[in-house]
């Protein structure tokens, strides 16, 4: 009897350290790692867990999810890739610090997740060309339509680099994630197709453009400013009549 349950308490810590191995409940990778630095990430041929993460990874994914603390799907590469990139992002979408946190948001959730297995789908794979590792070529990203809309919502008004702003260049929040998918493809060897649904999607509440946005990038900042300047006289009644 004392053998069967020396078996038992065994059998029940390797199962707990195996659940604690693989992060929080439910969690799951769709890809991890790169081959070399701005390499598409390699692919999970078997059932990929979400790792402990060291404190010292260069990412700022931490600011936008607590989640990203302990555990997630991304490498020390990519966490520094991901910081790159957006650094370079940041710069294009500047004038409004609403659309770049959005965006920092999503591309956390696709690269360093610990949930990214639930939303993001491989459909297609290549070879990597420094190794026999097989790589991500095309990825489908579910995204929630509301999350969608909150992107679109802080970045519309906002202009690309000094260009024309998103509304003006894109047709609806589809088109204009769909430009980071296809954009970054060049460099990362990665092409990306964002699909929105409501099941399955990656989906966290968004900054709304007037929380750090001026009125000359967010219209809603406009009528903020309208209801507050004019109680107080110093803004004109007739320059509010559009917001």
């Amino acid at each position: 009897m004392g053998r069967v349950l020396i078996v038992l308490l065994l059998v029940s810590v390797i199962y707990v350290a195996k659940i604690f191995a693989q992060g929080p409940q439910g969690g799951s990778c769709a890809y991890y790692g790169t081959p070399t630095d701005y390499a598409p990430p390699v692919v999970c041929t078997e059932p990929c867990y979400p790792f402990q993460l060291n404190n010292s990874e260069p990412s700022r994914c931490t600011d936008y999810l607590a989640q990203y603390n302990d555990y997630g799907c991304c490498s020390e590469s990519q966490s520094s890739s991901l910081g790159l990139n957006m650094v370079a992002l940041s710069i294009t979408f500047d004038l409004c610090p609403a659309c770049v946190a959005n965006l920092w948001a999503m591309f956390c959730g696709f690269t360093c997740s610990p949930y990214q297995g639930s939303y993001c789908n491989v459909t297609q794979t290549k070879k990597s060309k420094n190794d026999n590792n097989t790589v991500v070529d095309f990825v489908e990203f579910a995204v929630h339509p509301d999350f969608a809309a909150g992107v679109w919502e802080s970045c519309a008004n906002t202009p690309m680099s000094g260009s024309l702003p998103v509304n003006q260049q894109f047709k609806n929040s589809t088109d204009f994630l769909n430009y980071f998918g296809t954009a970054g493809a060049s460099v990362s060897g990665l092409t990306i197709q964002f699909v929105l649904r409501t099941e399955n999607s990656f989906n966290i509440p968004t900054i709304p453009c007037e929380q750090s946005c001026s009125c000359a990038f967010c219209p809603a900042a406009c009528a903020i400013m309208c209801r507050v300047s004019s109680w107080k006289g110093r803004w004109p009644l007739s320059r509010c009549s559009r917001h």
